[in-house]
């Protein structure tokens, strides 16, 4: 499945906010907007009473590409200032990797190939409401039921060039990278990776392996340390 999926990563602020600034059901919300690049905002219980964290996220980029996490993290908080004047400090940041089908809806199902194992990712960052299609869609494969959504989040089905094209944007990266005195590459498919300055780490951009800066393996689908070259 790993090579039908891109692998993103997505940055997340968490500003302190008087809780009287939000709306009455902000702690039981989630909203988007449709922008590209697209944000996804929340509001959680603060510490001190009377405040809450409005965690605000968005700035998507393909993982190992850019290097310009400090430049993202800083527009989040200008874009979350222009719409909650009344933010104060922010207190927290952070980012996380998510993973994109090629066509925009999530791979749920069998597992290619096999009959009794089952799939579910590509999310596509809409992890919260594919989790409850998918918590229904398994099911009814598993108790052999039958389930309309069956084809359409089906793992095996075929898209039209997309994959070609998300490999084809990697190479110039990859000619960059060798032209550095030194490079390092995976054993998976022998993706040539970039340094992660903001979390210290090694990342590839075909397939989103992480790798600790020894060269030691953090996230698959690499299996093996990084070799020198």
């Amino acid at each position: 499945m790993i090579d039908r999926l891109e692998a993103f990563r997505t940055y997340a602020i968490a500003m302190k906010i008087p809780t009287s600034s939000v709306s009455s059901n902000g702690q039981d919300a989630l909203w988007w907007d449709l922008g590209d690049p697209y944000h996804y905002i929340r509001v959680t219980p603060h510490k001190q009473e009377g405040y809450s964290l409005l965690v605000v996220g968005g700035e998507d980029e393909k993982v190992g590409q850019h290097d310009d996490y400090e430049a993202r993290f800083k527009r989040l908080e200008d874009w979350t200032r222009e719409r909650w004047t009344s933010a104060e400090d922010l207190e927290y940041k952070w980012s996380g990797q998510i993973l994109d089908s090629a066509d925009g809806i999530a791979y749920i199902g069998r597992n290619p190939g096999e009959n009794n194992v089952y799939v579910h990712t590509g999310d596509n960052g809409d992890g919260l409401t594919y989790a409850a299609v998918g918590g229904l869609l398994i099911t009814d494969l598993i108790l052999g039921r039958e389930n309309s959504w069956a084809h359409t989040f089906s793992p095996s089905r075929q898209h039209s060039g997309s994959h070609l094209k998300s490999a084809m944007q990697t190479i110039p990266h990859m000619i960059k990278e060798n032209l550095a005195d030194q490079i390092h590459y995976t054993n998976h498919l022998k993706g040539i990776v970039a340094w992660n300055s903001a979390e210290k780490s090694f990342d590839c951009p075909i397939h989103g392996s992480r790798f600790t800066c020894r060269g030691d393996v953090v996230n698959g689908p690499a299996k093996a340390p990084l070799q020198a070259k």
